[in-house]
């Protein structure tokens, strides 16, 4: 049976601090893990403005890694190749990015977990970025309003936390990413290759975020009414809710709000709330020791049975699990 179990890695502080950008420029790091609970590797390549791993972890049990202390403030970001990869930073809620996306981060020096599902050999590219490096390349791109890349920039430029992610187009990425493995050159036309290879990294990645959806068939007025509701329930999702107390409040038909929402946003608005609700719970049952009888009245469900099964539908595991 999967256990989960909170782990301690004092050599973590490896990854915390840009992959230590000082040093020699290729190397791989083992992190030590107990062979009994699995292997978790970084082949590591280390330039003056950046650091690119290339991850491996495969565990016998739920692990949750918790590296020690307080992280640098770094721009990260995480490109998972196969299954998935969940974090948490601070007290925010859990975020799980899928095979084939990416999650962009700005990390003031908040601390963070990293959950691992037992018996799922994943794969994934991290780069950590010097934060001074990002911070000029955003203040020269103007992203529309509305898009991930405009609340990045926002929160991010302000010295706040910031997170945004999709799906990506893996043969694009992965070339650039096979190009800094593989830098012909070294010295300083090396470091020069590697810098442009870092600058393409990430205008591919501010191009995803800051790519404006097209939505000719909602008007503008209704998409800023489909934010306000989507705002609304974020802040109130531990709250009842349904089509008519949403349509009522907002003075929007139920039809024009299941189709709008859906549209502008690519969820149907009750899958947006639940994905909420189940993303709350995990934090509750993971972070704040609670058992599935307190959660899921918590998170709207009466009975617990219920919410067992919709947490299984959503994370692939009983929440009780996560408990033992």
């Amino acid at each position: 049976m999967s256990v989960s179990l909170s782990v301690e890695l004092d050599n973590l502080k490896v990854v915390g601090s840009p992959f230590d950008l000082a040093g020699t420029p290729r190397q791989r790091v083992n992190f030590g893990i107990d062979p009994t609970l699995g292997v978790f590797e970084m082949d590591v390549v280390k330039h003056k403005y950046f650091g690119l791993g290339e991850t491996y972890a495969s565990f016998t049990r739920d692990i949750t890694l918790t590296p020690p202390g307080v992280r640098a403030t770094q721009y990260g970001l995480a490109i998972v190749h196969s299954h998935n990869a969940t974090a948490k930073f601070m007290d925010r809620e859990w975020v799980n990015v899928n095979q084939g996306g990416f999650y962009l981060t700005h990390n003031p020096g908040v601390n963070e977990m990293h959950f691992f599902k037992a018996n799922e050999a994943m794969k994934m590219h991290f780069l950590e970025v010097q934060p001074a490096y990002v911070n000029e390349l955003l203040t020269n791109v103007s992203p529309m309003r509305n898009t991930p890349l405009w609340d990045f920039k926002d929160q991010a430029i302000k010295g706040e936390f910031a997170g945004a992610g999709g799906s990506v187009t893996m043969s694009v990425l992965y070339q650039i990413i096979r190009d800094i493995f593989n830098c012909p050159l070294s010295g300083s036309l090396g470091e020069l290759m590697l810098e442009g290879s870092l600058q393409q990294l990430l205008a591919t990645q501010f191009a995803m975020l800051g790519a404006q959806q097209q939505h000719d068939s909602i008007h503008h007025r209704d998409q800023e009414l489909f934010y306000a509701i989507k705002d609304h329930l974020r802040a109130s999702f531990q709250q009842e809710h349904s089509l008519l107390t949403l349509s009522r409040k907002f003075g929007v038909n139920q039809n024009k709000l299941k189709t709008g929402f859906r549209e502008l946003f690519g969820t149907p608005v009750i899958t947006y709330l639940y994905d909420l609700k189940m993303d709350y719970a995990r934090t509750l049952l993971l972070d704040k020791g609670m058992n599935v009888g307190e959660v899921a009245p918590i998170v709207g469900y009466r009975n617990a049975n219920h919410f067992s099964t919709a947490f299984k539908r959503k994370f692939g595991i009983n929440p009780s699990r996560l408990k033992n």
